[in-house]
């Protein structure tokens, strides 16, 4: 029977899930500008809703273990059509008229961050919760304020939920971690 900092680990991983993250934060960037919930929404259903449903499908016939894609092996085709996914998205949201410039810059954000993680992915088990995580905390900061900076604690709490839950080691969940960051803060325009 888990403990109370297991269960508490759990509750952390889910919230925290890469595709819900990406999809709250692509929704509130483009709430800020006219049409740009259209726009945000749209980005979210390519960067966060179509990769999350192809993951959960592959779980439910049976394709990898679980939504987490915890084997590093059975990551390669899940990561795929997240990719393809996210270029889709970014090449649809380019095209657009009115897309407003910070939302397509997040897009690209995630396409590259994408890449890398699969790039990773190929030879090591970086974390992609606290990639998302650290690189939401960059992008917010910059599009809503630096006190966002404050919640860059959230991204030591998820750490610690993935190494508590032994799917991750700390260096994973740094690598993760390093690789959202350093994105964001070189992509993003300021």
């Amino acid at each position: 029977m888990p403990g109370d900092s297991e269960r508490l680990a759990r509750w952390i991983t889910e919230a925290s899930t890469p595709t819900a993250v990406l999809s709250l934060l692509l929704i509130a960037i483009g709430w800020q500008a006219p049409s740009g919930l259209l726009w945000g929404t749209v980005a979210a259903l390519f960067c966060g809703v179509l990769p999350h449903v192809g993951i959960v499908w592959g779980v439910r016939s049976n394709r990898w273990t679980d939504r987490h894609v915890t084997v590093r092996r059975e990551r390669v085709v899940p990561l795929l059509f997240s990719l393809a996914s996210v270029a889709a998205g970014v090449a649809v949201l380019s095209a657009a008229p009115g897309v407003p410039a910070n939302l397509l810059a997040v897009t690209r954000i995630v396409l590259t961050g994408a890449i890398v993680v699969f790039l990773v992915s190929l030879a090591w088990k970086i974390s992609i919760h606290t990639s998302v995580a650290s690189s939401v905390v960059v992008i917010t900061a910059v599009t809503f304020g630096g006190l966002w900076l404050l919640s860059g604690v959230l991204v030591v709490v998820i750490a610690w939920s993935r190494v508590r839950l032994c799917q991750h080691t700390l260096g994973q969940t740094v690598g993760g971690a390093i690789v959202g960051t350093t994105l964001s803060v070189l992509l993003l325009p300021v």
